[in-house]
């Protein structure tokens, strides 16, 4: 299994904007083929930063995420609202 975490500092006036395309990828997300999980959590500290935290059965099913039509257009989309560089790590499973 492996797990994706994507940290993502919003610009307070685009915060709307990054929930509504967050939700189209997310709905897009979904229906991929060794997706697990893959959900939109907001900090309880900041209201401006927000994570994507998802789960893939394989890193091959990933690699098809990061090629996949509605990621590579809805992610320099999600660029524009941000004030930082995504921050983007990515764990294998252990135990």
């Amino acid at each position: 299994m492996i797990k994706v975490i994507a940290k993502f500092f919003v610009n307070q006036n685009k915060i709307d904007q990054f929930i509504q395309l967050s939700k189209e990828l997310i709905e897009n997300t979904r229906k991929e083929n060794g997706c697990i999980k893959y959900e939109l959590f907001e900090d309880t500290t900041k209201n401006t930063v927000f994570s994507i935290i998802e789960e893939w059965e394989n890193t091959q099913a990933l690699d098809a995420h990061f090629n996949s039509k509605h990621f590579t257009e809805i992610i320099p989309q999600l660029e524009l609202t941000v004030t930082q560089k995504i921050e983007v790590n990515i764990y294998k499973q252990i135990i």
